[in-house]
């Protein structure tokens, strides 16, 4: 059972980008969807990484300046199994996926969902 209901953390790679991460999960939660990030000027992605790991958050959208400019970010999800009585991230290969506004992530969740 994961210790909060944080569905998305957002990152920056690259140059802190605190604005418009700022603007996102301000935009996230007025759409109802649970969302958390460090509010720092220059963070190294891995230690933001650690910090939706910390709290199993299942998806990360990560913000890069070259993406933002053709207006997109990266959503990557992020899961969580029991090896020998504890809980471990699952290693993926997988890089996640560019995604616009267009895009519409319902399929796979709506405010209000459960995760494991």
């Amino acid at each position: 059972m994961r210790s909060k209901e944080t569905m998305v953390y957002v990152l920056a790679a690259g140059d802190g980008l605190l604005e418009e991460r700022i603007a996102l999960v301000q935009e996230l939660r007025e759409a109802g969807i649970k969302t958390d990030f460090l509010a720092k000027r220059k963070l190294k992605l891995t230690a933001q990484f650690m910090a939706g790991e910390k709290d199993e958050v299942p998806f990360a959208v990560i913000l890069g300046g070259y993406e933002l400019k053709e207006g997109l970010v990266t959503v990557k999800e992020q899961k969580w199994e029991f090896v020998d009585g504890k809980k471990t991230k699952v290693q993926s290969a997988d890089q996640g996926m560019k995604a616009g506004r267009a895009v519409d992530l319902s399929s796979h969740w709506t405010p209000g969902d459960d995760f494991p």
